[in-house]
């Protein structure tokens, strides 16, 4: 019985262990993500706009070819403009449907720039990095 007891106490410590460390690898992944990338929630696009800032809502989907192209050329954007106040907010379409709707995003791979609550411009499968450069500037 102590033997189960004690198996029962390491398998849960263990347990503990790595989702503690799960959650400090996912810390550290936010806190490299650049130019205030982060997961779309209503509270931090209602925030940003309050605060007038800068912001490009990137309407993505895993498994989207065109949108893993416009995420290489939005980071080479940011790698080439370290002083960027864009920020950046990514919503699911496969899972946040109801802001896809709100976005008026017609398929995934639609970005919109806003500065606070304007709607600056927005693009749809656009790849090429001369335009999307172009694009991204407007919000600078």
């Amino acid at each position: 019985m102590k033997r189960l007891i004690l198996t029962a106490i390491i398998a849960l410590s263990l347990s503990a262990c790595s989702e503690s460390n799960a959650e400090a690898k996912q810390t550290h992944v936010i806190s490299e993500k650049s130019h205030y990338m982060q997961d779309f929630t209503e509270q931090a696009f209602d925030q940003l706009q309050l605060a007038d800032k800068s912001i490009l809502i990137d309407v993505h989907a895993t498994w989207c070819g065109t949108c893993k192209k416009q995420s290489a050329v939005i980071k080479e954007y940011f790698a080439n403009h370290p002083n960027s106040e864009i920020n950046v907010l990514k919503v699911d379409y496969d899972t946040q449907t109801q802001w896809v709707k709100y976005f008026k995003a017609p398929r995934q791979s639609t970005l919109v720039l806003y500065k606070g609550e304007r709607e600056l411009d927005r693009v749809i499968a656009q790849t090429n990095q001369g335009k999307l450069f172009s694009f991204l500037e407007q919000g600078e």
